[in-house]
């Protein structure tokens, strides 16, 4: 990583934490898709502070599996 993306990310931290990535488009990129494949070699991804699994890991959404409360996208 270099200094200009860390300075960045300790600057909006709070956003990181929060899952406020709207002011983040330089070093965040956003996409929406069905299933994703980890491979963090040597790294335990972590899911609301409960460790999951090693990797590498695919994690699949089952479509209409749950209900969510999601609050409108600011104007």
């Amino acid at each position: 990583m270099n200094s200009a993306w860390r300075r960045t990310a300790a600057r909006n931290l709070r956003n990181i934490y929060t899952g406020d990535f709207s002011n983040l488009r330089d070093i965040v990129t956003q996409i929406q898709v069905n299933s994703v494949r980890l491979e963090m070699p040597g790294l335990i991804p972590a899911v609301d502070g409960e460790d999951l699994f090693p990797t590498p890991l695919s994690v699949t959404v089952a479509a209409g599996a749950g209900c969510f409360l999601v609050p409108r996208p600011r104007a």
